[in-house]
C-alpha cells in the first residue's frame, strides 16, 4: 500500500477513484473546497498517530448554517470578529472551544466566529471574505495563514508542491507588470470532472509556479541514469531505504530520520523564497483586503502564524524570517490594515513543544495567540471602537486568562 502511494506521488495526473471523489465532500465551484454549514465530523488530520495508536480519541469540529466552526457566542458581545484563513486558523486537532477564535471570544466578551479552512492560502481566505462576509458582518475581520501562504498563492494544482495532494485544486491571483490583480479562476465546473485531472494539464502547468521544479524533480519510470542529478537523489535513497529496511531497521530508522531532516530544511527554504520572488503579489492581496474593509466597514487584521517545523528550523534556513520585511512594509504601506505576527509570541518560549500537537497548535498554543490578539485589539484597536461599542473601553486582559 505505502509503495503504492509512493508512486503514485511521482505521477503527474494519477487516477482519481469514484471512492475517493465521494469522499471529496467539501469541494467548492468556486474556491475549490470549503467546510460546508451545519457539519460535525472526526478530525483525523493527525494521520501521523492514527495507525499507530488505535486507541486514539480523535478531536470533533462542528460547522453551523453558515460554514463557521462553533462560533464563541456570549449573551451581550462587546463587539463581532471573524477570522478566516487556513487549518491554523480553524485550528486542527483540537475540539471547537479549545481554538484561539473560541478564547479571543472569552477573552474579550466577543462574538467570535471561525472560518478556517484547512490548506487554504491567503487568496483562497480573501476570496471567501469577499463572498460569505455579509452572511455574517463583523466589526472586525482577522485573516490569518502559515507562513507558507505565499508558496500555495502561486499554486494552483497543490501535487506540485505538495505530492500526493490531487485534489487541491485552487483559484490563484496573477500580478500584472501594470501592478493589477488578476484573478485565475478555478478551473473545475463539476466535481465529477475531477475523475480526469489531464483534461486540466494546460491549465495547471501555464499557472502553477511549482510546476517546473515538480517536473525537474521527478524520476522516470523505470528509472534511469537522469535521476541521478541532484534534485533526484532524494528519490534513489527513498528507494534504497524501502528495500533496506526489510534487512536492519535500526539503520533504516536512522538513515530515514536524517534524510527527513535534510529534505524538511530544503522544503522550507523553497517554501520561504516565495516571500522575496512574490512580494508583491502579497502586498496587493493584502491591499484588496484593505480596499475590501473600508467598502464593508470593518477593521482589517492580517495574522501570520507558524508550524512547529519552521520554528524549529528557523536557525539552519538561510532565509529564516524572510517574512519579516515583507510584514513591515504591509503594515506602513497599506493604510487601515493591521499586522500581526505570532513568531515573538512563539519562538522564545522556554518549553516550545508544549505549544504544539502533532502538527498544530496545542489547546496551550491557542491560549496563547489568544491571549496576544486579545492585548492588541484592546490597546490599538477597541479606542477606535469605543463610540460604538462602549463596553470595549473598559476591557482588562488578564494574564491569569492564559491558564
Amino acid at each position: 500500500m505505502a509503495l503504492k502511494y509512493f508512486w503514485r506521488d511521482k505521477i503527474e495526473f494519477p487516477e482519481v477513484s469514484q471512492e475517493l471523489l465521494d469522499k471529496f465532500s467539501s469541494w467548492d465551484p468556486m474556491l475549490g473546497w470549503c467546510n460546508k454549514p451545519n457539519l460535525r465530523k472526526q478530525d483525523r488530520s493527525d494521520r501521523k498517530n492514527t495507525d499507530s495508536d488505535k486507541t486514539k480519541v480523535f478531536p470533533c469540529y462542528t460547522t453551523d448554517s453558515n460554514g463557521s466552526r462553533t462560533p464563541f457566542e456570549p449573551e451581550n458581545p462587546t463587539i463581532s470578529i471573524t477570522c478566516y484563513g487556513d487549518s491554523y486558523c480553524m485550528c486542527r486537532e483540537r475540539e471547537d472551544d479549545q481554538t484561539w477564535p473560541w478564547y479571543l471570544g472569552q477573552t474579550l466578551g466577543a462574538r467570535v466566529s471561525n472560518y478556517g479552512v484547512g490548506n487554504y492560502g491567503l487568496d483562497q481566505a480573501l476570496l471567501r471574505i469577499e463572498r460569505d462576509f455579509d452572511r455574517d458582518p463583523a466589526d472586525v475581520v482577522i485573516l490569518a495563514v502559515t507562513a507558507v501562504t505565499v508558496a500555495r498563492m502561486v499554486s494552483v494544482y497543490r501535487h506540485y508542491l505538495e505530492p500526493g495532494n490531487i485534489l487541491a485544486i485552487k483559484p490563484r491571483f496573477i500580478f500584472n507588470k501594470d501592478k493589477s490583480l488578476k484573478l485565475v479562476h478555478y478551473p473545475v465546473e463539476s466535481k465529477n470532472q475531477l475523475r480526469d485531472l489531464s483534461a486540466f494539464q494546460e491549465h495547471f502547468r501555464k499557472y502553477d509556479a511549482h510546476y517546473k521544479k515538480w517536473i525537474t524533480g521527478k524520476p522516470g519510470f523505470p528509472y534511469s541514469l537522469s535521476v541521478l542529478n541532484k534534485s533526484n537523489r532524494q528519490h534513489i535513497n527513498i528507494l534504497f531505504l524501502r528495500i533496506l529496511f526489510r534487512f536492519n531497521k535500526k539503520l533504516h530508522k536512522f538513515l530515514s530520520t536524517r534524510l527527513k531532516e535534510k529534505e524538511n530544511i530544503r522544503n522550507i527554504e523553497y517554501e520561504l523564497s516565495f516571500w522575496g520572488s512574490d512580494s508583491d503579489l502579497f502586498i496587493s492581496v493584502l491591499e484588496r483586503f484593505a480596499v475590501l474593509a473600508k467598502s464593508r466597514g470593518f477593521i482589517p487584521v492580517f495574522l501570520l502564524q507558524h508550524q512547529k517545523r519552521f520554528l524549529d528550523n528557523v536557525d539552519h534556513v538561510s532565509n529564516d524570517l524572510a517574512w519579516k520585511p515583507i510584514l513591515k512594509r504591509a503594515g506602513e504601506q497599506i493604510d487601515g490594515l493591521h499586522v500581526l505576527d505570532t513568531f515573538p509570541w512563539l519562538y522564545d518560549v522556554a518549553n516550545r513543544s508544549s505549544l504544539y500537537g502533532s502538527s498544530h497548535h496545542s489547546e496551550l498554543g491557542n491560549r496563547v495567540v489568544a491571549h496576544e490578539i486579545g492585548k492588541y485589539i484592546q490597546q490599538k484597536i477597541a479606542p477606535g471602537l469605543a463610540n460604538k461599542n462602549e463596553s470595549l473601553k473598559s476591557i482588562e486582559i488578564e494574564p491569569e486568562k492564559l491558564h
